[in-house]
């Protein structure tokens, strides 16, 4: 073959390994019997930059909402996405309000879950899918997409991550928090980016929602307090008075009878939180100010309660972009 040929051959091969295409797969009307992980999904990367775009879910079993998904990238052993099908997309347990926005929704009263998350991967996915407990079968509905040779991960049209950023989702399910205790909602050694927080709180009144969010960063050695309060980091005020709403950036998806309880979510999309060395996600079940200058979320021990907040169960999912 002579040298012009083999040119245009590694022009040809070039370009195609240059080209953007789509792939991705279905399930329809799938009967799912057994505990245990199902395989629901998986694709092999081709051009060694790939990236899941899609997912969309419903079924015919009760406590959906309780449903596990995982997500197995390039061959990890354990999965890097484990959580639980709601709370996943920003809804709270047995919540059957409909929402949407072009992150994630919930298109039908207890189904109909979906998301535009990037989950990049380089080598290889695959999800698995496991009945809530007590539940023996059920028919399953799924959709996935994703694109071959992407980019690097947009939160938003200024803030572009690093082509090595993966995916990983940080879970508390059902934890007993006693008053004034602390819970993790993340705890990264990486560097990153915050990308979604949801939680799901039952409580005996609403003093738990004074607890302030801190992130602390750099190995501990500084912190950022990025809600005086969870309806302040939920983007609203004074306990969530104005009641239910679902925006792009935030929402309160319920507020449980008698003010036992929410399910809120946040989106770090067009509010970048990035960081190196470390983020600790903190949530405190009610919180204290300090008598002296009568500012709450300056004192991570002592001062004076806000209220009396009770024994509270807190679930949590929260993503972390981390390289």
């Amino acid at each position: 073959m002579d040298s012009h040929k083999v040119f245009a051959l590694l022009l040809l091969i070039t370009s195609a390994l240059s080209q953007k295409y789509s792939f991705g797969g279905v399930l329809s009307q799938a009967k799912i019997v057994g505990a245990g992980e199902r395989e629901v999904f998986s694709y092999e990367c081709k051009t060694g930059s790939c990236m899941m775009t899609y997912f969309w879910t419903t079924s015919t079993w009760d406590f959906f909402d309780r449903t596990r998904i995982k997500y197995y990238i390039d061959e990890e052993p354990s999965p890097s996405i484990d959580g639980r099908l709601f709370m996943m997309h920003g809804v709270g347990y047995g919540v059957q309000t409909m929402f949407g926005h072009e992150r994630a929704g919930k298109g039908a009263k207890t189904g109909g879950l979906y998301n535009t998350y990037r989950i990049p991967f380089a080598k290889k996915v695959r999800v698995t899918l496991s009945l809530p407990e007590g539940i023996n079968d059920g028919l399953l509905w799924v959709i996935f997409r994703g694109v071959e040779n992407a980019g690097p991960v947009s939160l938003s049209y200024d803030t572009q991550l690093t082509k090595d950023a993966r995916l990983k989702l940080y879970t508390n399910e059902d934890i007993p928090l006693k008053p004034l205790q602390y819970i993790d909602l993340s705890n990264s050694n990486k560097s990153g980016a915050l990308f979604q927080v949801t939680i799901n709180i039952n409580s005996t009144g609403l003093n738990f929602i004074e607890g302030c969010v801190r992130a602390h960063l750099n190995q501990g050695k500084s912190m950022l307090v990025l809600g005086t309060g969870i309806e302040d980091y939920f983007q609203s005020a004074f306990t969530f008075n104005g009641g239910e709403f679902r925006y792009p950036g935030a929402g309160l998806n319920v507020k449980f009878p008698g003010d036992t309880g929410l399910s809120a979510y946040k989106f770090h999309t067009d509010d970048p939180f990035l960081f190196n060395d470390g983020l600790r996600l903190t949530l405190r079940n009610g919180d204290t100010f300090d008598p002296e200058t009568n500012l709450k979320c300056v004192l991570l021990e002592g001062g004076q309660p806000v209220g009396s907040p009770q024994l509270s169960v807190v679930s949590s999912h929260t993503w972390v972009y981390e390289w």
